[in-house]
């Protein structure tokens, strides 16, 4: 039977077997054919020539049929995404115990991987694609995968668009379950701590960022500051001159509030750090008992 989801089954048989030439056959077949591809089939030709080494090309195609990222589908950006999400871990501890899948292999032998790791996504064009995430419902938020979600926040980080990443985190959190499991929790947790790996290190940003994951963490009920949260906080105080004081005083006050769970010994060891630096061995008398 001659049918378009026919045609897209024996694609997706193709192409994640990395058989090219039977891929090009189908195509061209679907096309001596007159059967009108759907969006499956737009998918996975961009699946197709990503995975071939042809970033650009499958950009153009795209370009040419939707004319803006707007109106691309979103299963074809994620596509296009994939040389940077397919390799992309999730953040730490999201699936501790889960091992990688064994990944298909070219007809040439190498990994189907291997390519996509080579294709680097033009900077310009990576950031348009990644705009396109915090304006997603938060059904359609819901269902992207983890690695997705954590590699546009990161990018859109690194590429000096804190606006936007903060509004996919905050659209991500709306997301979420009243009751998180262990790996949603630290997930999620993790997503805030992207925005305290940006910044010049100064108090002020020290203040900025910390009004900013206070705000972030109070989105849910399950959320709170932990050791890796005040780490990463103390961070900002490095040149100020008055960065033991400071660092003690946030310590025992989020202590206080908190409890241990914002105690480590990496955070005893910088607060120390900070003290020595500004000669006041009073606080770290304090930070050894």
């Amino acid at each position: 039977l001659q049918s378009v989801e026919s045609y897209n089954l024996l694609l997706i048989f193709s192409v994640r077997h990395s058989f090219s030439r039977l891929t090009r056959y189908l195509l061209a077949s679907m096309a001596s054919n007159r059967i009108e591809p759907d969006k499956v089939t737009e998918k996975l030709v961009v699946r197709y020539l990503v995975s071939n080494g042809q970033w650009n090309t499958a950009w153009q195609q795209v370009m040419a049929r939707y004319s803006s990222v707007a109106n691309t589908p979103l299963p074809a950006l994620l596509e296009l995404l994939a040389p940077g999400t397919r390799n992309f871990p999730r953040l730490p501890s999201t699936h501790p115990n889960q091992s990688s899948p064994h990944r298909p292999q070219h007809s040439d032998g190498q990994h189907a991987d291997a390519r996509l790791l080579r294709i680097k996504i033009p900077a310009d064009t990576l950031v348009l694609i990644l705009h396109r995430f915090p304006t997603l419902s938060v059904d359609e938020l819901a269902r992207l995968p983890s690695r997705v979600v954590s590699y546009a926040v990161r990018g859109l980080i690194r590429n000096g668009h804190d606006a936007p990443a903060i509004l996919l985190t905050q659209n991500h959190l709306k997301t979420l379950p009243f009751i998180l499991s262990p790996a949603q929790a630290e997930f999620s947790q993790g997503l805030v701590h992207l925005h305290l790996t940006t910044g010049a290190i100064k108090l002020a940003n020290y203040k900025k960022r910390r009004r900013l994951v206070e705000a972030l963490l109070s989105m849910h009920p399950s959320l709170r500051p932990n050791a890796t949260t005040v780490f990463l906080l103390m961070r900002y105080m490095a040149r100020s001159h008055r960065c033991g004081i400071e660092a003690y005083l946030f310590f025992k006050h989020y202590r206080a509030q908190w409890g241990p769970t914002v105690d480590s010994m990496e955070n005893r060891r910088r607060i120390i750090q900070y003290a020595l630096k500004q000669r006041k061995l009073g606080i770290v008398k304090e930070i050894y008992r």
